[in-house]
């Protein structure tokens, strides 16, 4: 994975992690290319391609419209009622974690 050192962070709270007001969001410019069940990311600026499997490639869909986190996280649940709650927001808070450090996710409060 890359850092984009121009990426902004989470916008923390008092407390200094990412509030309940993030929003996340797709990343202008970049390019997702699907194949099988996963997706590729690239942009012109980035120097790598990212795979996504297909949470992350479900993710990145849902991002076409920015979204908090536990909105993210409660689509999943609708979707997995079977999975506890704090292991999708695990996996969800995993993968945009992933996808703001590479820059193909920005996070706006």
């Amino acid at each position: 994975m890359i850092s984009r050192p121009h990426a902004r962070s989470p916008q923390p709270d008092a407390a200094g992690k990412p509030s309940a007001r993030t929003r996340y969001r797709q990343q202008a410019g970049i390019v997702a290319r699907a194949a099988d069940a996963h997706l590729f990311l690239s942009g012109s600026s980035l120097n790598a391609i990212h795979e996504l499997n297909p949470t992350g490639a479900a993710i990145w869909k849902l991002l076409e419209t920015p979204r908090s986190e536990t909105e993210i996280v409660d689509v999943f649940a609708a979707a997995y009622p079977e999975r506890s709650r704090t292991d999708l927001a695990h996996d969800v808070k995993s993968v945009l974690d992933a996808l703001h450090e590479a820059g193909y996710v920005a996070a706006d409060r």
